[in-house]
């Protein structure tokens, strides 16, 4: 029975720290969340608010050699800088051009895809300088890959 309670802990400490156990044939690892913060980009290339939320990922051992990767990001909020707009640029109806600043709003969201040709270390976030915050940054952690990488399904050209 107390090997039992010990192991119980032990899995709800790797859960709270973020890290995992390797998601091996069929296995499911989470990791986070991370609190971060970012500028959020527009259409016309510009940023048009600030966000804040919590970044956490879902990794699922395919059982193939790929991954399957998602990005949830929960609690989120943002805080308009003006005066672009997010869809300035966009030639289709219901984009306005402008926005005013200081407008406050919430958001919440995902990105999921496969990645391909890499080796996976669920404890790539532990070491040091990781930096888990972005989806980039958690590839490059976990799975060694370069921004932008098209062993990643989502950033492939």
């Amino acid at each position: 029975m107390r090997r039992l309670l010990v192991l119980a802990l032990a899995g709800a400490l790797t859960v709270l720290t973020g890290t995992g156990v390797a998601a091996a044939n069929g296995g499911t690892d989470h990791f986070g969340p991370f609190t971060t913060s970012s500028l959020d980009g527009s259409s016309c290339g510009g940023t048009w608010a600030m966000d804040t939320y919590d970044r956490s990922y879902t990794v699922h051992d395919n059982g193939d050699g790929t991954f399957k990767v998602t990005a949830d990001s929960k609690h989120g909020t943002f805080v308009t800088t003006g005066p672009g707009s997010p869809g300035a640029c966009d030639n289709s109806d219901r984009h306005g051009s402008t926005v005013n600043a200081g407008v406050n709003g919430g958001f919440q969201g995902f990105l999921s895809g496969t990645v391909t040709n890499s080796t996976y270390d669920p404890a790539g976030c532990d070491a040091a300088g990781a930096d888990c915050q972005t989806t980039q940054g958690f590839l490059a952690a976990v799975f060694g890959l370069a921004p932008f990488s098209s062993a990643f399904t989502c950033n492939a050209g």
